[in-house]
């Protein structure tokens, strides 16, 4: 039987002033394996939570974190990796996670397009331990009714995520990034040699910051703010320069960061945990 908990909701008309300990709250770490076997920060994943029918005051809760996160060089799934997260006494602790790809007890799930960046997998650890919040499944909406929200460029985002230089500690601190959307299209966008379905917002990311939950605030007509999750980062634009003018038959060349970060929009998300795999082994 899969174990159920009763917390705290984040709900959609939270302020950024004053409520980002919240959305810190829903946000832990991706730990993966070096050569030795020893964890190293890697990526950012935050928690969700679906109501059980039989009872809508207890959830089941899941992971979301973006799939290349758990992905080998290669593109092959990892075998296993750890989740930091906080704990009640002010401390934090590494989670060990074993990936399950077995039908009928599978433990971590992908959309059916390949080129979406998204990976949920199951969440255990007991609230007597942890000090999280969940984002609600009725914050995560299907593809109309984010589209009825008439989300535009101009609307500020932010996103809490891994920070590689400093990630606590006792405890673990999201770091916090802030911009606008910049582009909302409606064609794919070329991104890592496939073209997909993104979001771009003009905030700088890095490494660690992948599989962030990435939140847009809007400005609802009666003038209150709205904030909704918009979706998963899935990392930042890189551009190429020559370091050299030297004529070689490979022209040395540096990497830069252009300001611009990707994010899987939030209805892929919903695509996952309502497709017919996920509700067969979960039963909801």
């Amino acid at each position: 039987m899969r174990l159920l908990f009763l917390i705290l909701f984040i709900y959609p008309s939270l302020l950024i002033a004053q409520s980002l300990a919240s959305f810190k709250n829903a946000t832990a770490f991706v730990y993966a394996k070096d050569s030795l076997g020893k964890p190293v920060p890697n990526g950012t994943c935050f928690i969700i939570g679906k109501k059980l029918k039989s009872d809508s005051s207890l959830a089941q809760l899941f992971f979301v974190t973006a799939k290349h996160v758990l992905q080998n060089p290669d593109g092959s799934l990892v075998k296993d990796f750890f989740i930091r997260m906080n704990t009640l006494d002010s401390n934090s602790r590494l989670i060990y996670y074993k990936v399950d790809t077995t039908k009928n007890k599978r433990n971590v799930f992908f959309h059916k397009d390949n080129s979406v960046d998204i990976a949920v997998f199951m969440f255990s650890p007991t609230k007597s331990d942890y000090n999280f919040r969940y984002i609600p499944e009725s914050l995560i909406p299907d593809k109309s009714t984010f589209k009825s929200l008439n989300i535009e460029e101009g609307n500020e985002a932010f996103f809490a995520g891994l920070f590689v230089p400093y990630t606590g500690e006792q405890k673990i601190f999201p770091i916090f990034r802030f911009g606008y959307i910049s582009l909302i299209t409606d064609e794919r966008i070329m991104w890592v040699g496939e073209k997909r379905e993104l979001i771009l917002m003009e905030i700088s990311s890095f490494g660690g910051n992948s599989g962030a939950p990435v939140y847009f605030k809007l400005q609802k007509p009666d003038g209150s703010v709205q904030v909704v999750l918009g979706g998963v980062l899935s990392g930042t634009f890189r551009d190429v320069a020559d370091i050299s003018i030297i004529s070689t038959s490979r022209m040395p060349v540096a990497f830069y960061n252009n300001g611009i970060s990707g994010v899987t929009p939030v209805y892929f998300l919903n695509d996952i945990i309502y497709s017919p795999e996920f509700l067969n082994i979960f039963g909801q």
